[in-house]
């Protein structure tokens, strides 16, 4: 998996929910069944919604411990 649970990202060329693009969700539940949309995203306003890996991209915050592949 390339996002796992509590990792931020950003929404972007999302045709499903357009409202979303450009905006900041937190990665809630990984792995689902569904071929497109294997991630399930929360937002600011207590909705969650399903995305797929082309359209997110991970959000790093300013200052935070970098997590390298060896280091898991």
């Amino acid at each position: 998996m390339k996002y796992k649970l509590g990792d931020k990202v950003r929404i972007h060329d999302c045709e499903g929910s357009l409202r979303y693009n450009g905006k900041i969700g937190t990665i809630i539940q990984t792995g689902r069944k569904h071929y497109r949309w294997l991630y399930m995203c929360s937002f600011d306003d207590d909705m969650d919604c399903p995305f797929g890996v082309a359209e997110m991209t991970k959000v790093y915050t300013k200052g935070q411990q970098l997590l390298f592949s060896f280091m898991e």
